[in-house]
């Protein structure tokens, strides 16, 4: 075959075109299958996730059937999307359907992104149905989870106290001031208070403990009566009026 150089360069150049355009068609449709199944998950994405921000403001607005409804859709849409494990409780609690806020909220505990906020749900149903026994267990486990958690410390604090368990009640106080949730003049007083409960529960069975404890908590907070008082009674049981006299000034 023989032709002009020019000729021969614009074959080449057809050539080198012809083959991109083919090279690129099969490349289309080689990959048409993929990109058209990202397409559809795109959609069914798009369509979960608008039907969770629905759902949310439907539960917000105390709309249990739309928040039901679009519950279902998102958690077809989203499989693995936490946020629909929360709506999907917020609808059941507006149905008063307990056994599925139950079980919802022990499937978000057995995950590790929504451990903390399934334990919370399960203590908030625990303490609705009066199982206090339970409603601890899943405060201080969530607790144990992160020391920082303000709804747990507090709901531990206030089942212990209910119990009368003032020396654990004691050690939880002293994890919220290492915890930074109380200041320490704050925890201080408190810790008083819960070293005081403990000596007026053991005043007429251990007068050495009780005084012991009394003083403890006169030392972290001069003015607390009760603290006062029972070192004073135990003081002067003892044959030290004097000691006891100084307390009760400073506690005046």
């Amino acid at each position: 075959i023989e032709m002009s150089f020019v000729t021969g360069v614009a074959l080449a150049f057809v050539g080198v075109v012809a083959l991109w355009f083919v090279w690129s068609l099969f490349r289309r449709l080689w990959s048409s299958p993929q990109a058209v199944g990202q397409y559809w998950q795109f959609r069914k994405n798009r369509k979960g996730y608008e039907s969770l921000s629905r759902g949310i403001i439907a539960a917000g607005a105390g709309d249990a059937v739309a928040a039901s409804k679009h519950a279902g859709i998102a958690g077809n849409a989203l499989m693995d999307e936490p946020l629909v494990n929360v709506l999907a409780a917020q609808a059941a609690q507006l149905k008063g359907d307990r056994a599925s806020v139950k079980r919802i909220f022990e499937a978000m505990s057995k995950s590790a992104d929504t451990e903390a906020l399934g334990l919370r749900g399960l203590f908030a149903e625990a303490r609705q149905a009066g199982d206090m026994a339970a409603a601890r267990a899943h405060a201080e486990k969530a607790l144990a989870l992160n020391p920082r958690l303000a709804w747990a410390s507090t709901a531990v604090l206030q089942v212990q106290s209910a119990a009368r368990d003032w020396q654990a009640a004691a050690a939880t106080i002293a994890q919220q001031a290492k915890s930074g949730l109380l200041p320490a003049d704050e925890a201080g007083r408190k810790q008083a208070s819960m070293l005081a409960a403990q000596a007026l529960a053991l005043e007429d069975s251990n007068r050495v403990k009780a005084l012991e404890l009394a003083t403890r908590a006169h030392k972290l907070d001069p003015a607390l009566v009760p603290a006062a008082l029972v070192a004073a009674r135990c003081l002067i049981a003892d044959g030290s009026p004097r000691k006891a006299g100084k307390i009760l000034r400073e506690t005046w």
